[in-house]
């Protein structure tokens, strides 16, 4: 011991893939350093109507919460101030639940194609092959479609949204399909903020 308040403390790992418990020198105290963020898919499906892109966010939150995950979360969906900016402009890598990395930072996510696909949900499961479609309203490049069914408020067969595959690292991972009736199904994307 040379006297440093950090060698009496014992600083335990909290679980979350993206922090890393580091002790503060001047305080003498465990805090959480924070070296990525988290993304992951809904296990859940939606249709079109998600109660507009503030009720996708609370899709995604409430995703996290059952999946025991904490943070704020931002739901990848078109609307006003979408994507989210501290997403755009990470400069932290954004990671799957399962520690796989999606993308090296916002400009990278932003780039049109991912390292890999986000297939896992908030508890560790894989999206099955027949429930591939993520609701949008995107491009991979974070660029509205103008596709989103009435601003993620309809669920109407005559309106469409956009989406993507979730098992897809190209462009298709945001804009795959033609746009699909509203009525249909799909996961969300849900990334840290």
């Amino acid at each position: 011991m040379d006297g440093n308040p950090c060698d009496l403390v014992d600083c335990e790992d909290d679980g979350n893939i993206c922090t890393e418990s580091v002790c503060n020198p001047a305080s003498g105290k465990c805090e959480a350093r924070r070296f990525c963020r988290r993304v992951f898919v809904t296990s859940a499906v939606y249709r079109g109507s998600l109660g507009g892109p503030l009720g996708a966010d609370q899709k995604c939150k409430g995703s996290a919460k059952m999946g025991g995950l904490g943070g704020e979360w931002s739901a990848w969906v078109s609307g006003p101030g979408r994507p989210h900016p501290s997403i755009q402009t990470s400069e932290l890598p954004f990671h799957r639940l399962d520690g796989e990395t999606v993308a090296t930072s916002g400009a990278g996510l932003l780039s049109g194609s991912l390292l890999a696909p986000i297939v896992k949900t908030e508890v560790l499961s894989t999206v099955p092959k027949e429930e591939l479609r993520v609701w949008t309203g995107l491009t991979a490049e974070g660029a509205p479609t103008g596709t989103e069914c009435e601003s993620w408020t309809s669920d109407d067969d005559m309106e469409e949204g956009t989406s993507g595959i979730c098992n897809n690292a190209t462009s298709s991972w945001s804009k795959a399909f033609s746009p699909s009736s509203c009525f249909q199904f799909g996961h969300l994307y849900c990334f840290e903020l």
